[in-house]
This record gives C-alpha cells, sequence and structure tokens, in this order.
C-alpha cells in the first residue's frame, strides 16, 4: 500500500512538472510573438550555413544591429525552398531584443 501511494505521488508529481513546463513555455512564446510585434525591425541577413538536427534541415543566417552580429535560424521547409549560402533574406526583429527573429522573404541570387 505504501508503494501504491509513492509511485501515485511520483506520477502526479511528473505529471504536475510536465504542465507547468509547457503553460510556462507557452506564456513564453507568446511574450516573444508579442514584443516581436511591438517592436519589429526589418534587415536584411545573410544565409551563412546549413545544419540537422535529428534530419530535421535548417539554414542559419547573420545580420547587423548598431555594430553588433546577431544570427537567426529557419527551418527547411523544401529543397526548392532553400537559399543558397551567401543569399540574402528579409527578417523582422525585435529591437528590444534582437534575437528574436524571424525570416520574412528570401530573395534568391541568381
Amino acid at each position: 500500500m505504501k508503494i501504491q501511494n509513492k509511485f501515485i505521488k511520483i506520477i502526479f508529481g511528473f505529471i504536475v512538472a510536465i504542465l507547468t513546463y509547457c503553460i510556462v513555455g507557452l506564456i513564453l512564446k507568446d511574450q516573444r510573438a508579442k514584443s516581436l510585434r511591438e517592436h519589429r525591425k526589418e534587415v536584411q541577413a545573410i544565409v551563412s550555413e546549413y545544419y540537422s538536427i535529428s534530419f530535421t534541415y535548417y539554414y542559419k543566417y547573420k545580420f547587423n544591429v548598431n555594430g553588433k552580429v546577431y544570427y537567426g535560424s529557419e527551418k527547411r521547409q523544401h529543397e526548392k525552398d532553400v537559399p543558397a549560402m551567401g543569399d540574402t533574406i528579409l527578417i523582422e526583429y525585435d529591437a528590444l531584443s534582437p534575437k528574436n527573429n524571424r525570416v520574412i522573404s528570401i530573395n534568391y541570387n541568381d
């Protein structure tokens, strides 16, 4: 009986921890998106690297804000949508936190 109660407490604690992690993650994601909308700036970035994580492929880009270099990355959706190294892309970033950024469009260098 004591083992069963202990097991139930462990499972309950595990479920509470997972729910807390998910809720906090959603709140932080929403705050980042809101800040990006409210303090949005556009700038061109240069594709600088390709990498993959568990068969999911990404490209990395870099851009400058006030003389400081920042990086971002984007998931590669389709092979035809992948910009080449050195291509220029348009991104938006949060003026209060340039690390919060995303790709707007890709301009392929022909």
